[in-house]
């Protein structure tokens, strides 16, 4: 994966800066297990219904996750930096984040300096 990374940079920015990113990016996004992720969790994806209320008192809700097009085998960080990164502008999604993720914050600012090369 970090070689796919590097080439996708490599077409967008400059051999020095793909040197000095390399480094970064094999110490860093290295020794991860490999997990089946949705790929692009983040609010629009999640439908949330409430069904009632269980025998206990609580609210019963069904949760179901659409759009699973991106959905496939990535590191264990990749859900926690997409839904971080894209919803950046979404505060009540980004309240959640540390409920519903394992934190990575040191893959975090290393996918934040991938995007940026890629996106802008």
């Amino acid at each position: 994966m970090n070689q796919g990374i590097l080439e996708r940079l490599g077409q967008m920015q400059s051999p020095h800066y793909i040197r000095l990113l390399k480094e970064m990016v094999n110490y860093t996004l290295k020794n991860h297990r490999i997990v089946f992720t949705h790929g692009d969790l983040q609010p629009k994806n999640i439908i949330v219904e409430r069904r009632g209320v269980c025998n206990n008192g609580d609210a019963d809700f069904k949760v179901t996750l659409i759009d699973w097009n991106l959905s496939g085998w990535y590191p264990e960080f990749w859900d926690f930096c997409n839904s971080t990164l894209y919803c950046q502008m979404k505060p009540d999604w980004l309240e959640l984040i540390p409920d519903i993720f394992d934190q990575y914050p040191i893959e975090y600012l290393i996918m934040q300096v991938v995007y940026s090369s890629v996106i802008y």
